[in-house]
């Protein structure tokens, strides 16, 4: 298994839900390519195998916290240890790999949170890229999203009224949210790799 960066155009489905591997084909052949699946959820040692033999690749994130939640600096740097510690309990390779930061339907400004997560993630030599989920409700207009220093990709919600950073996205999510993908009884929301203004992409974890 490697961190390699998503091909441009590649369609991706991001689920809570526990994938098997007749859901696994049932993607493919609906032209998914690879699962955004979540740490402490889906995302388990078995998916990675049965990801990994389907030459499906897989990108880690984190769940959100409930709708009106305050961000700060110690929970910031709670969050990072506990994907940090997530990941590794996975035994995934970690340089290059993005680990995404979730603000959205926070109840205050989220700067400090995102920059001690992404200090206490990057900190210790991990290699790990932080990354941006931008959703609703995440209170940073365009200028403070690009503004931020730890932040190194940014992922665009399915939402309405996104502020975009002066790089733009490395991967874009589908309206409208919550399809059920043909051939199974699976809601995701489906999303697409591109890449920035910067030229940088996203990654993934795929076969070696």
């Amino acid at each position: 298994m490697i961190v390699a960066p998503v091909p441009a155009g590649t369609k991706l489905a991001d689920t809570i839900a526990p994938l098997d591997i007749p859901t696994l084909k049932a993607f493919l052949a609906d032209g998914i390519r690879g699962v955004i699946a979540y740490l402490n959820g889906n995302l388990t040692e078995q998916l990675l195998t049965n990801c990994m033999s389907l030459g499906m690749g897989v990108i880690p994130v984190n769940f959100s916290h409930q709708s009106g939640w305050i961000p700060t600096a110690t929970l910031g740097a709670q969050d990072g240890a506990a994907s940090l510690r997530a990941l590794k309990a996975l035994g995934v390779p970690l340089v290059g790999l993005n680990d995404w930061i979730d603000i959205e339907g926070c109840g205050a400004d989220p700067t400090l949170y995102i920059d001690s997560y992404a200090q206490t993630i990057t900190g210790n030599a991990s290699g790990i890229v932080p990354g941006e989920y931008v959703g609703a409700g995440g209170l940073l207009n365009a200028q403070k999203l690009y503004a931020l220093p730890g932040v190194h990709a940014y992922w665009h919600s399915c939402s309405q009224g996104i502020p975009e950073p002066e790089c733009g996205f490395v991967m874009v999510q589908l309206p409208p949210p919550n399809i059920i993908v043909p051939g199974t009884r699976t809601e995701v929301d489906y999303d697409f790799a591109c890449r920035d203004f910067r030229g940088r992409a996203p990654t993934w974890l795929v076969a070696a």
